[in-house]
């Protein structure tokens, strides 16, 4: 697969863009329990995985990080994947935000922008599922890398298929008895 070259900045403007249209704020406020507001993040929340809170009466915010996509996997691949962060600077080898445990988030929203389509993850979950399931799927589903910032450094993403991500959910925290 060929490496593609984004700019931090557009990647940003990207994914605050769809809170300025209402898509954002219409997903969450429909889908958070007890929603009242959304409000998009600052430049520092961001850095920390924030990129909007989701406010409820009488209980602290849920914080979300939106992932954009331009094209619905479905129509230009006829894939139901979610793009999963395997390197965030893979000549740092700073780990992918998928796999980063100390990130202050509580769901990750997926939006296809030709579409419509959505996708909200708890991302604790997520988060352990793709730590126990990292090398399986990167060695069984598509892996691209892309540059940014004319090649100053690049990321790395393994696109999961979104069943395979909830059955991993399901099967980890299904709370199977012992005995």
């Amino acid at each position: 697969m060929t490496v593609r070259d984004y700019a931090f900045q557009d990647r940003l403007v990207m994914s605050t863009g769809l809170a300025v249209n209402g898509t954002l704020e219409s997903i969450l406020l429909a889908n958070i329990p007890g929603a009242e507001k959304v409000e998009k993040a600052q430049l520092s929340d961001d850095k920390q995985g924030t990129d909007a809170f989701v406010y409820r009466r009488d209980v602290k915010p849920v914080t979300v990080d939106v992932k954009v996509r331009e094209r619905d996997p479905i129509l230009a691949y006829g894939n139901d994947d979610l793009a999963l962060e395997v390197w965030s600077v893979v000549e740092q080898g700073k780990c992918g935000w998928t796999l980063d445990a100390r990130k202050q988030t509580d769901f990750i929203l997926w939006v296809f922008k030709d579409t419509g389509r959505w996708t909200l993850v708890p991302f604790p979950l997520l988060c352990a599922v793709f730590n126990e399931h990292k090398e399986e799927w990167v060695g069984q589903y598509k892996v691209a890398t892309q540059s940014s910032d004319g090649g100053k450094w690049h990321s790395q993403c393994v696109f999961v298929p979104r069943r395979e991500i909830w059955a991993a959910i399901y099967r980890r925290f299904g709370g199977v008895a012992k005995g």
